[in-house]
């Protein structure tokens, strides 16, 4: 049982460093299936978080022998995403399951930046707003595992880890050029994807169907904000900009509740909140196995 214990949390720390490191929905940090056991689900979740982004804007002007380069500095605030998932569940002992999850999500999120030319002909620092990005509906992936370590009488503790991918579908970005000023427009689209690694631990408390479970949890976001199109007013001069997306807080703390509806049926709710940000999520799961239990 001590070895079965170890490996669990061997699994659960590989999880966080086999990823390159928003947050997504995590659900119950317990293990739910039992052993050889599966299960099916559908999960939503609605995340509002603030990142921060550094690269490149490279600007080809035909009125200049060679790009300008712009380093800029990209506060994305307030990023909310709607997500939806299935998911699949597998239970390899009793007190370890495994997950995948597949589904869709969207963005809405407004950008704002800082840049400097690197071979000061333009000079200065420039301040300007991309102003809002609105992702359309795309795909989201996870995998994931949560276990269960230890039961005295109601009380346990648990812990989950996953990695999530988020590819929203493209947007539309405008805005003024920030080194030509007036009369010159940026117009063209901007994608966004991001990866998340999420790793939990939980005490819970069980009161006849119901559970309820509350601790800390680790966040880390990487990802890429990318655009490019033409510069409306200066026929020919188009630009192309990339950003390495990360996280501003990474500690946060969530709780929740799982309630026992029927032998096959569990519901969930949980809430996640970090410095900057937050997410509320609802989970359904269906559990054949149990019937025969």
């Amino acid at each position: 049982m001590r070895m079965r214990k170890a490996f669990l949390m061997v699994a659960l720390a590989t999880i966080l460093s086999s990823a390159t490191a928003s947050a997504a929905t995590m659900g119950p940090p317990l293990a739910l299936m039992g052993e050889d056991q599966w299960g099916v689900g559908i999960e939503y979740g609605r995340q509002n978080i603030d990142l921060e982004a550094k690269g490149t804007l490279t600007a080809r002007y035909t009125a200049q022998a060679l790009p300008v380069e712009v380093a800029e500095s990209l506060q994305i605030d307030d990023l909310t995403a709607n997500m939806i998932f299935g998911t699949l569940a597998y239970g390899v002992w009793d007190d370890w399951d495994l997950f995948v999850r597949l589904g869709a999500t969207d963005v809405d999120t407004d950008v704002s930046a800082r840049g400097y030319d690197i071979l000061g002909e333009f000079g200065g620092v420039h301040e300007y707003e991309l102003g809002s990005v609105d992702g359309s509906l795309g795909f989201a992936w996870g995998v994931g595992t949560r276990a269960t370590f230890h039961r005295w009488g109601p009380w346990a503790i648990g812990g989950l880890a996953q990695f999530t991918w988020y590819k929203p579908g493209d947007g539309d970005v405008e805005y003024t050029d920030p080194l030509m000023g007036a009369g010159a427009v940026h117009t063209g689209e901007v994608s966004l994807d991001y990866w998340t690694v999420q790793l939990s631990l939980a005490a819970s408390y069980q009161v006849d169907a119901w559970q309820f479970w509350a601790g800390p949890f680790l966040q880390f976001v990487r990802g890429d904000l990318d655009r490019s199109g033409d510069i409306v007013g200066l026929p020919g001069d188009t630009f192309r900009a990339s950003a390495d997306i990360e996280e501003e807080s990474q500690i946060g703390g969530h709780i929740g509740a799982t309630w026992d509806m029927a032998d096959e049926w569990n519901v969930w709710a949980e809430g996640q909140l970090t410095g900057d940000s937050w997410l509320i999520g609802l989970g359904l799961i269906f559990l054949p196995g149990r019937s025969n239990l």
